[in-house]
């Protein structure tokens, strides 16, 4: 990837969930990498992409010649050279890991974003929309920028390869997650795919088809959140009416009109926007256009509910960026606050996944990314087990995983000890040398050193 790794992690999960694929593969573009190829630091942003990728939910790794060769400037190093060797560092460590390590279950998020399968965006330099090499980008396309609600290091969409890379800061190689994951579906996925999932908002363009829009009101029914604009309503297929906002709305319950849907020009914030005036009642107002009419409502369908914003405009439209941010953010707090298992971070520092596991447990990945900073230093996350909260500390560098179940979680501090299993106050833990593990359990937390010299398989009691 050139791009941004997390949302393009994303996309990947999504299409490898609807079309069946158990072990999706990533193409890390090692030999065009950002210089100078023998600073510490782009080892350590190698080191990011193989395990990023890997927690992300890669189950297979191309590093396209990225030991001996990179392309980048045309930098021809030998493999007896520093950047070589760091290379090969890096992959010896990532490979004695996977070796060491199963990863297991499956990736869980509740939110997910839904992109239509006409929809004319992509994730490799923000050009050409819907293949048009005169196109310009549009507010459709605008709208995948509201990744940065999840990601906020990201930079969607960009190629952010650099040469002479700076080493204060991430440019977009990586991204913290703050409120966790989210996955980017097919809009027309089905039930069994949708039921995965409490939260979905529309983000690009989308052609509205009935029998897509008439899935996703079952699924809403059933208990599911939906977010949408009254663009993804819109059936519009020209290029030149999706960039000039000249969209008409198809006739669906989900349009919540009596007859056909009338807009009247209004303003969000001073920016000029349409809006629906006949929409039926809705059960709640959250926001207002500068004139006074419904903007941002809800309404309870079924069991669960629909947020529409009443504009005839795409998330990535100026009114609207601020309100559905506000609104994705929403639904990703609320949701992931019913998580039995969860985890918080900085905006700039760690990343986390949640992988489900068949026995009711689950599996909690840390990986700090930045990259730029001190790799010594102790970066920090919190991990939620019910209503307890644990603080996790972990170096840049070391891939932690939580195992967690009824209430207790052991994590090892270093990448030569793992948790096998948890069960009736016992932990089976595995590694080599020694390594200390933290025990969690009712709010406190203790650490306990295992020396496996004499044994690679011990228990630790509660």
């Amino acid at each position: 990837t050139y791009s941004t790794l997390e949302p393009a992690m994303a996309f990947l999960r999504g299409a490898a969930r609807f079309g069946g694929v158990a072990r999706p593969g990533v193409h890390l573009a090692i030999q065009w990498s950002s210089s100078p190829h023998d600073a510490p630091e782009h080892a350590r942003r190698f080191r990011l992409a193989l395990y990023g990728s890997y927690i992300q939910g890669a189950g297979e790794v191309n590093t396209e010649e990225g030991l001996w060769h990179i392309e980048e400037y045309y930098s021809d190093f030998n493999r007896f050279s520093g950047a070589c060797r760091a290379h090969l560092a890096q992959q010896r460590d990532f490979f004695r890991y996977v070796s060491s390590h199963v990863r297991t279950g499956t990736f869980h998020t509740p939110v997910a974003l839904l992109q239509d399968r006409l929809d004319g965006w992509h994730g490799f330099g923000r050009r050409a929309p819907w293949g048009i090499d005169s196109a310009h980008e549009t507010a459709a396309g605008r709208s995948w920028q509201l990744l940065k609600v999840f990601y906020p290091g990201a930079r969607p969409g960009e190629i952010v390869s650099r040469h002479y890379c700076p080493t204060d800061h991430d440019p977009g190689f990586h991204s913290a997650t703050p409120l966790g994951c989210v996955d980017a579906i097919p809009a027309d996925s089905p039930a069994s795919l949708l039921g995965g999932y409490r939260a979905l908002a529309f983000m690009g363009y989308a052609c509205a088809e009935a029998a897509t829009l008439d899935r996703l009101l079952e699924w809403v029914r059933g208990g599911g959140r939906l977010l949408l604009t009254r663009a993804h309503l819109s059936d519009a297929t020209a290029f030149d009416d999706v960039a000039t906002g000249r969209l008409t709305q198809i006739d669906h319950p989900l349009a919540f009109t009596d007859g056909a849907p009338e807009f009247r020009d209004d303003a969000a914030g001073g920016h000029p926007v349409r809006v629906c005036a006949n929409a039926l009642a809705a059960d709640e107002v959250v926001a207002r256009t500068d004139g006074g009419q419904p903007l941002v409502t809800r309404r309870r369908v079924g069991k669960g509910e629909v947020t529409l914003v009443e504009a005839l405009s795409y998330p990535g439209d100026e009114a609207l960026q601020e309100l559905y941010a506000a609104e994705l953010r929403r639904l990703a707090v609320e949701e992931t606050a019913r998580e039995p298992v969860w985890a918080e971070t900085g905006e700039d520092d760690v990343a986390f996944a949640v992988y489900r596991q068949e026995d009711g447990s689950a599996h909690v990945y840390f990986l700090a990314v930045d990259w730029f900073r001190d790799p010594a230093a102790l970066r920090h996350a919190v991990l939620r087990v019910g209503g307890e909260r644990y603080d996790v500390a972990l170096p840049f560098g070391v891939l932690v995983r939580a195992t967690v179940r009824g209430g207790v979680a052991v994590w090892p501090h270093a990448e030569n000890g793992g948790v096998l299993a948890l069960e009736d106050g016992r932990a089976t833990v595995q590694g080599a040398g020694a390594c200390a593990f933290t025990c969690a359990a009712n709010g406190a937390t203790r650490i306990v050193t295992v020396d496996f010299s004499a044994n690679p398989i011990e228990t630790i009691t509660f």
